[in-house]
């Protein structure tokens, strides 16, 4: 039977280990499907930290609150911008990243760190899936 599918589905219904989310960014795949997708936990989870931040408040569909919302923040003052960002990463982690622990949030902005543009920021996050050993790091420029 399955030799008679289109080639994309063949190659995602003939792998080895079941896809968990797609892979960030979206990228074309001979084994997935239509889009590359993540096997292993860790890569799924940095993958959702990685949307999580650069979605901002009202985007996500059935979920208004989801979302870093670092683009609104990224035209404040400077040490606004910061706390905006890691008051609502502080309240947002822990409602859709119950299964982590965050070993280290930080934001550096283009005076803290020269490589970056006005109206960006860079996020460092570190975290864990809890009972696991695998760490997630994450270095994410966030930009308007």
């Amino acid at each position: 039977m399955k030799k008679n599918l289109p080639k994309f589905l063949y190659g995602f219904l003939s792998s080895s280990v079941d896809p968990i989310n797609m892979a960030m960014p979206w990228q074309p795949s001979d084994r997935d499907g239509l889009f590359k997708m993540n096997r292993t936990v860790s890569s799924a989870e940095r993958d959702s930290l990685i949307f999580w931040a650069h979605t901002n408040k009202g985007e996500r569909v059935y979920d208004f609150e989801f979302g870093l919302d670092a683009r609104r923040s990224l035209f404040e003052p400077e040490p606004l911008a910061k706390e905006s960002m890691l008051n609502n990463a502080r309240r947002q982690l822990p409602k859709y990243f119950p299964h982590l622990t965050i070993d280290k949030l930080e934001f550096f902005t283009s005076s803290e760190d020269n490589s970056l543009s006005p109206n960006s920021v860079r996020m460092i996050l570190i975290a864990r899936p809890k009972g696991q050993e695998s760490v997630i790091n994450i270095d994410e420029v966030l930009s308007n």
